[in-house]
């Protein structure tokens, strides 16, 4: 039962081109570290990320536009954005290191919220401050976004049996997460923590939340492109 999560976690597939960035060309340390997108490039990514995050703010821009990449109609002006809004603002990286710090260690819409003030999004999104909670720490905080969402409004009954940390369906209320869906995701947080010691029982391999998460943001993608030839992600 565990090979299907082993098969979608190994056709993970979100490839990246940081240099595409409108405004990499200023920050010529950066912006050239090639993500092939499978797991392993992917895994490298989040490494370099937290290997450079207390001492370079650069860093935090390249995971910003990896996370807006798969939206080609936003991703400059998305990113572009929140860059200049930190260099305006002067923040550095020991501020948002701290920000992020303090909320692994008390999740909350208030210290999510001082995220996004350093960030300068003044809206009450979850994913963009989220992606930078989860290349932070993997093993406890999976990312969200819409694709992953809507796998757990289908499924949260079914895969929420004889767990002790259950799925809640989000609201969706609005086009991205928000706010009113903070309390869901602390609780795909936590069922995503479970499943990674279901799987770490059953398998060789360390399974973290956001290897969880990937998994079932691959299955979702694929089932979407073709349902007839997508493998069952088995209940365990």
């Amino acid at each position: 039962m565990v090979e299907s999560w082993k098969y979608y976690l190994s056709r993970y597939d979100y490839p990246v081109q940081l240099w595409k960035f409108e405004l990499a060309k200023q920050y010529p340390q950066h912006f050239d570290m090639k993500i092939k997108g499978d797991h392993e490039s992917t895994v490298a990514f989040e490494n370099y990320f937290r290997e450079n995050m207390k001492n370079s703010i650069e860093v935090y821009y390249e995971v910003i536009f990896w996370k807006y990449f798969s939206q080609p109609q936003f991703r400059q002006v998305g990113a572009g954005r929140i860059v200049e809004y930190i260099e305006e603002r002067g923040v550095d990286a020991k501020s948002m290191h701290q920000a992020i710090q303090d909320f692994t260690k008390a999740p909350s819409i208030r210290n999510l919220k001082n995220i996004r003030r350093l960030l300068g999004i003044s809206t009450r999104v979850l994913a963009v401050p989220l992606t930078l909670v989860s290349f932070y720490d993997p093993i406890s905080f999976p990312m969200i976004d819409n694709v992953v969402a809507k796998w757990v409004n289908r499924n949260f009954d079914e895969y929420s049996q004889n767990k002790t940390s259950p799925l809640t369906p989000f609201d969706k209320k609005y086009t991205s997460l928000q706010d009113n869906d903070f309390d869901h995701y602390i609780n795909w947080k936590n069922w995503c923590c479970e499943m990674a010691k279901v799987l770490n029982e059953k398998t060789n391999y360390l399974w973290r939340a956001r290897d969880v998460e990937m998994a079932i943001f691959t299955y979702e993608r694929l089932r979407k492109r073709d349902p007839r030839d997508t493998l069952p992600l088995n209940p365990l």
